[in-house]
């Protein structure tokens, strides 16, 4: 789980972070279950397709569609 340290770490060493190493004390994340691992197919998006997408701040943004992941789903009934 290298990922979730390197990611921790890049609170300490951004300055912009609002986070110092005692916060990270109360970051935790969930275990991982292997079932939700997916085979995953990217799609190219040929269009030059923008987004607009509104922020927290209210602002909207305007976001480049680069292409789409697909991957199969299984749901099994209880």
């Amino acid at each position: 789980m290298g990922h979730r340290k390197e990611y921790l770490n890049s609170f300490l060493t951004n300055p912009r972070s609002p986070l110092d190493s005692a916060d990270l004390k109360n970051i935790s994340f969930f275990e991982t279950d292997k079932k939700w691992k997916k085979k995953t197919t990217f799609i190219l998006n040929t269009k030059e397709t923008i987004l607009q997408i509104p922020t927290y701040s209210g602002i909207t943004k305007p976001y480049r569609v680069y292409g789409y992941f697909t991957f199969p789903m299984t749901t099994k009934k209880s």
